[in-house]
């Protein structure tokens, strides 16, 4: 990993690992590219007793399982873990398209005809979320030939939407943070770290619906940022 292209302190807590961590990298390259608020948020650790969660994690595919699952009426913390759990490709994922598919299926509609507004704001954020894994280093659109404004939208744009809708949904919230975090990660440290901040400011603790330990794993991370805004420094 190139250490010097991140902050200090990220740098620091990258080089800490030491050599047992640098030997997790050497055998686990896409591990070596996990440096910015999508690929080093771990919320899925905190819902391993969830079948599913574990699934993904082993297998890392969208299969009819995941599929089904994140259709369903779980909990939507637990279908965040799942996607989370179902993470990051180097070379891109495609798994937001999969799950159209799937919800154009149940829809009975061809996919390129599913638009916005065939959508609810949960499935909006689901596919959000999943585009902004599959293409976390430009969070681009779902289609770049064109389509409707579902296939025109970005992954910051979805969650947008879902976040007006939901205003009062924590795990909407505190994600769509980490994913526009993703869009200022190398522009501004500080806004990178303000972004998930802020949401948790606004939700005491009993208003949350995300466990606990998913958000504590999240801003150990994240918390690395602050002291950017405190001295001034992107």
């Amino acid at each position: 990993m190139q250490t010097h292209l991140l902050p200090k302190k990220v740098a620091s807590w990258i080089t800490s690992l030491g050599l047992a961590g640098l030997s997790i990298l050497a055998l686990d390259p896409l591990a070596s590219r996990a440096d910015s608020p999508l690929t080093s948020t771990d919320l899925a650790g905190a819902y391993s007793d969830i079948a599913a969660v574990e699934w993904a994690r082993q297998y890392r595919i969208m299969s009819p399982l995941i599929v089904d699952f994140l259709l369903g009426d779980r909990p939507l913390g637990e279908k965040v873990a799942v996607i989370n759990a179902l993470g990051w490709n180097i070379d891109g994922s495609n798994n937001a398209e999969q799950f159209l598919v799937a919800l154009a299926r149940k829809n009975g509609k061809p996919p390129t005809h599913l638009d916005l507004g065939d959508l609810t704001p949960e499935e909006l954020f689901i596919v959000g979320y999943l585009l902004a894994l599959d293409d976390y280093r430009n969070l681009g659109p779902l289609s770049a030939q064109g389509g409707n404004d579902l296939w025109r939208s970005t992954p910051v744009q979805l969650l947008s939407k879902a976040a007006y809708a939901l205003p009062e949904n924590f795990t909407v919230q505190f994600v769509r943070s980490l994913v526009t975090g993703q869009a200022w990660f190398g522009i501004s440290w500080c806004a990178l770290y303000l972004e998930p901040a802020n949401v948790l400011a606004n939700f005491p603790a009993e208003k949350r619906n995300l466990r606990p330990q998913a958000v504590q794993n999240a801003m150990e991370y994240l918390n690395l940022y602050e002291s950017y805004c405190l001295q001034g420094d992107i």
